[in-house]
């Protein structure tokens, strides 16, 4: 249910229009540890693997045990290149 609320939300023109804005203005207002706080437990877990590239190698690890297929941007995760044996 998470899952789908999040969606319909990101999909709304209104948090479209205005997500940005908010996220500095919660940066500005609340802090950036605790803004990254509240963004790391609640959405970041539903579109990202992790901080670190052994979160997101477990994280792949995980959904390949349950056949699940994962797409990894490796350039942006830190690694150099794709080698699955590393996985």
């Amino acid at each position: 249910m998470k899952k789908f609320l999040v969606y319909k939300l990101m999909g709304s023109d209104l948090f479209i229009n205005h997500a940005l804005r908010g996220m500095e203005l919660s940066y500005k207002l609340l802090g950036t540890r605790f803004t990254n706080f509240i963004l790391n437990n609640t959405v970041v877990p539903l579109f990202c693997a992790g901080e670190t590239i052994d979160q997101l190698k477990a994280d792949i690890r995980d959904h390949r045990k349950r056949n699940i297929n994962v797409i990894g941007n490796y350039i942006c995760e830190g690694l150099s290149e794709m080698n699955e044996n590393d996985i």
